[in-house]
């Protein structure tokens, strides 16, 4: 994505909580998406065609009417601070027409549902690290149905990244 940031390219998860009051509960959608403007720093990187383009754009305002019927009270997305604390000036920009929105899916996706469900915006929410835990590796060396299930989700990763 030219002129952008690295923090405007990486996000993905989007959730929307709810509340069920036919059962005094809260509800949530988890929806895993990829990086539509994918920066290429996951473990899996798919190549994501234009987002942008008129097709896809069809697909996104199908898909995001389809989550509004969720009727979320809430829109959380990935996105780490700095890029967090600007979503609300982005959203109310985007919701008032002086802003297009960028390839990303906490905009393409996030910013429509709210904006549909008259929410005032998105939350950022995400914390950078690395999430992998030595003892994965440390059982895949004693435990051979843990090392060849490891092996086997890698290549398979590995298999549909290279299908795109």
């Amino acid at each position: 994505m030219a002129g952008a940031t690295e923090d405007q390219k990486w996000r993905s998860v989007i959730v929307a909580t709810g509340h069920d009051r036919a059962v005094g509960k809260t509800a949530v959608l988890l929806l895993g998406v990829p990086h539509l403007a994918n920066p290429g720093r996951d473990a899996f990187n798919l190549v994501v065609d234009d987002v942008l383009a008129e097709h896809r754009q069809r697909e996104l305002v199908a898909v995001t009417t389809d989550l509004a019927r969720f009727s979320p009270t809430k829109v959380l997305v990935e996105a780490e601070l700095p890029r967090a604390q600007a979503l609300a000036q982005l959203f109310n920009e985007f919701v008032a027409g002086s802003r297009e929105l960028d390839r990303g899916e906490d905009e393409q996706i996030g910013f429509r549902v709210a904006a549909l469900c008259g929410l005032d915006g998105v939350k950022g929410i995400d914390v950078s690290g690395d999430f992998w835990d030595s003892r994965i590796d440390e059982l895949a060396g004693t435990d051979d149905a843990v090392a060849r299930r490891l092996r086997d989700l890698q290549a398979y990763g590995d298999t549909k990244t290279a299908e795109e």
